[in-house]
């Protein structure tokens, strides 16, 4: 079979090119995945902190140091919202106090559970986390993070990648280019 050097360079760039979307984009869904499982399991970190810390203010219905800790727990831009509910529904304590002594729905729960809500009109995710003196539910505590902030964080880093992809994509062709072009053609002769 009979190539020219520009039918060989064509088809070497068109085979990086290929191998390298690929692997960008088997790598922009690892980096994808694995940052949103970041956020999640820091997310629930934080509210585990804020269920087991708020046991004993709960016991002692010490809503000061409550609020404290919800305060705490909520601080972060990324996150919209803190509160404790007991468990026939009532908000003990709640990060925007216009909330607090509401009544609102129980989720009772052993085990933490992720809830896709939306809150000021933003799409966020809603971790309830129970508070449990061994098999004893004393209430929940709910931390809701705004899928924007963790979506900017993916999106910035995959940005960072795409970038990385096209330095790479560009050393890799001209490399590609000089090789071939110091090479003599394989039909003179």
């Amino acid at each position: 079979m009979h190539f020219n050097r520009h039918s060989l360079l064509f088809r070497s760039y068109l085979l990086i090119i290929v191998i390298l979307t690929s692997g960008l984009l088997l790598t922009a869904n690892i980096v994808n995945q694995m940052l949103e499982a970041h956020f999640n399991e820091e997310a629930t970190r934080h509210i585990s902190i804020l269920a087991n810390g708020s046991i004993d203010d709960l016991l002692a219905k010490d809503y000061g140091d409550m609020e404290s800790w919800v305060k705490a727990t909520a601080s972060h831009d990324a996150y919209a919202f803190a509160f404790i509910q007991s468990p026939s529904g009532k908000i003990l304590i709640h990060s925007d106090l216009g909330y607090a002594g509401m009544q609102k729905k129980p989720i009772n729960t052993t085990i933490p559970l992720y809830l896709r809500i939306h809150y000021e009109d933003q799409p966020a995710t809603e971790i309830i986390y129970p508070i449990l003196i061994e098999d004893t539910l004393l209430g929940t505590a709910h931390l809701a993070y705004y899928n924007q902030y963790r979506n900017s964080l993916i999106k910035s880093t995959l940005t960072q990648l795409a970038v990385l992809f096209v330095a790479l994509l560009l050393i890799m062709l001209t490399g590609l280019y000089l090789l071939i072009r110091r090479h003599p053609s394989s039909n003179s002769g």
